[in-house]
């Protein structure tokens, strides 16, 4: 099965809030996590995101592209460069298809407005895990690398309103 999931804690620790969903889970269960300021743009993304593991099952994670984000290869360059979500919905049924990209040996370590895992996975991931908020998602991507994991960039597009645009602003943060 795949699950989509917006983890919240309300002491801002995001690593409790994802173990807490992860518990629920068979040991072959998929979760699509997702920041809570994100939206698919599209009505098949589970179909997507099942293809995607078809193709690689045995990797450590997916993730997908965006129109905003610190990780320079998640951008889709072509994206709306405003926040009106009906151009990135007609965006994403129009655009060409994107392949399925190995990015485990980037330099710039992925983002994570969408992590797509598998609970065994997660299982190994686990322990490498420190961080409660920010910084999660790099030490997901270092936890990858070291346990032989691959990182796949899936033809997933979700929109992203990223800190209005702000890269910034951290206020969210501190709420």
């Amino acid at each position: 099965m795949i699950f989509e999931h917006v983890a919240y804690h309300p002491d801002k620790d995001l690593l409790q809030a994802m173990d807490n969903f992860m518990r629920r889970m068979r040991k072959h269960d998929w979760v699509a996590f997702r920041d809570h300021d994100t939206m698919f743009c599209n009505n098949d993304w589970w179909t997507r995101i099942r293809n995607a593991i078809q193709q690689k099952e045995s990797s450590g994670i997916y993730t997908g592209w965006t129109n905003r984000v610190n990780c320079e290869w998640q951008v889709d360059q072509e994206s709306p460069n405003e926040d009106n979500f009906q151009e990135h919905w007609d965006y994403d049924f129009f655009r060409k298809e994107k392949k399925l990209i190995d990015r485990t040996d980037e330099e710039q370590v992925f983002s994570g407005f969408l992590m797509v895992i598998q609970k065994a996975q997660w299982l190994k991931i686990r322990p490498f895990l420190k961080s409660k908020m920010l910084g999660m998602d790099n030490e997901i991507h270092h936890a990858c690398r070291e346990l032989g994991l691959r990182i796949y960039q899936a033809d997933i597009y979700l929109y992203h309103r990223y800190r209005w645009g702000v890269k910034e602003d951290k206020y969210h943060l501190k709420q």
